[in-house]
């Protein structure tokens, strides 16, 4: 309200200076004339010494100027209406804009808000897959360049909605520092090839999981002795790690993760009984 009574106020007042300035300047040439004609006066009109009497004569000079050029007396009110558009336009433009980036911003916060609520509610409605136990059903093949190793997997969802075509590679590895990192890596391009692989397939692939529903794998795996393979010394001792990594897709159609670790069950006095195993305490993540 106080911008809309100070814009109003501005432009009256714009309005009365551009009304008086045309008018003085279209009377210029008759106040000349007068001063040139009483120059030699030493008489002095009592509106030029008092403000009140001058704006007064300035008035009388003014209805004159009005009554009897009425076409330029016209065309000065169509040129200060002209600029008075201009005027109101530039203040509606402004407002306008205003309006505008206010919008944009109602927009982008709704839009930023909605992303909010949709991730919310997909991650209190998702499903969360892990693998919660490993055991070997025969004895680990070593071969000098080929190994085979054949387990049942134990997974459950944990999370409160269905998990479909969950999908899994395990990779043996030794507990070489140095290698470790790029065998983590090497499991997930595993994965991904054989992904490729099983998407040829008429069928759907995968393990289908309830909310809190476990399920058993059989799972075997093998391939070439690859640079972080372990020796079998390593394996004899129990001093290797099974990694893994798995996906899944749930019911929104977005897809999951879970990388998990497992190593052999034992320690200095107890001996790995060459089936058993337990969750590794590192090299898990899910997302």
């Amino acid at each position: 309200m106080l911008r809309n009574r100070g814009a109003a106020l501005a432009l009256a007042a714009l309005i009365v200076i551009g009304t008086l300035c045309a008018w003085r300047l279209s009377t210029e040439p008759a106040a000349n004339q007068r001063d040139k004609t009483h120059r030699g006066s030493t008489n002095k009109e009592a509106s030029q010494y008092y403000p009140f009497n001058r704006f007064g004569h300035w008035l009388a000079q003014f209805w004159d100027w009005s009554t009897h050029d009425s076409v330029g007396f016209f065309t000065f009110v169509l040129a200060i209406f002209t600029g008075s558009l201009v005027v109101v336009s530039a203040v509606q433009i402004r407002y306008l804009r205003r309006a505008d980036q206010t919008a944009r911003i109602s927009a982008n916060a709704a839009a930023a808000a909605s992303d909010t609520a949709t991730a919310a509610l997909h991650n209190s409605q998702r499903p969360w897959v892990i693998a919660e136990n490993l055991r070997l059903m025969e004895p680990i093949t070593i071969e000098p360049e080929r190994y085979f190793i054949h387990a049942l997997i134990d997974y459950r969802n944990t999370g409160t909605s269905l998990a479909s075509a969950v999908q899994v590679w395990i990779r043996m590895c030794s507990m070489n520092v140095a290698t470790l990192g790029q065998s983590w890596q090497t499991v997930v391009d595993d994965f991904r090839h054989h992904l490729e692989v099983t998407r040829s397939s008429p069928w759907p692939i995968g393990i289908v999981l309830a909310p809190n529903q476990s399920v058993t794998q059989s799972f075997g795996w093998g391939g070439l002795r690859d640079f972080d393979a372990p020796t079998v010394q390593d394996v004899r001792g129990g001093a290797f790690l099974l990694l893994g990594y798995l996906e899944y897709t749930d019911q929104f159609g977005l897809r999951h993760r879970t990388r998990f670790a497992f190593h052999p069950d034992a320690d200095s006095v107890h001996p790995w009984d060459f089936q058993t195993f337990r969750v590794a305490g590192g090299y898990q993540e899910a997302s």
